[in-house]
């Protein structure tokens, strides 16, 4: 009798973490990839991601437009991130910001509520001015 409770509860376990785990996965959002322009359109990064209620993960392709080649000479760090809601004031909220290779960063951050966000992207290159453009997205 033991043996069958035993086996009951872990069954029971087993599909309220899979119900669970396919809840987060069927409420992670895709974000259609965006162009920004920066620098008299000097470059380009598009922005791809993913979201969850929780988490977001950017990835950003630094692109030289004249030649359509990755811009190698960014780095993290000549960027900056910061995420905001866009329906009420919660303040900026950092990012993380990560070499992923030459050409490619990553921004990664985490969202305390659903609702619609914006996500601040500052290049700060050397000897320049920094420059910071956005895009807003859905956070189910």
């Amino acid at each position: 009798m033991l043996s069958k409770i035993l086996k009951l509860n872990f069954l029971s376990l087993f599909v309220l973490s899979f119900s669970i785990l396919s809840s987060e996965i069927l409420l992670a959002e895709n974000i259609q990839t965006q162009a920004l322009y920066f620098f008299d359109d000097a470059l380009k990064v598009d922005v791809s991601g993913k979201t969850t209620a929780k988490t977001g993960a950017f990835t950003l392709n630094i692109i030289d437009p004249s030649t359509n080649t990755p811009w190698t000479d960014l780095t993290a760090q000549n960027f900056e991130g910061t995420v905001e809601m866009t329906d009420m004031d919660m303040g900026l909220t950092p990012v993380k910001v990560t070499d992923v290779s030459p050409g490619v960063i990553k921004m990664e951050t985490k969202f305390s509520m659903s609702g619609s966000w914006r996500l601040n992207i500052t290049i700060k290159p050397t000897g320049s001015e920094p420059e910071t453009k956005s895009i807003e997205f859905k956070v189910n």
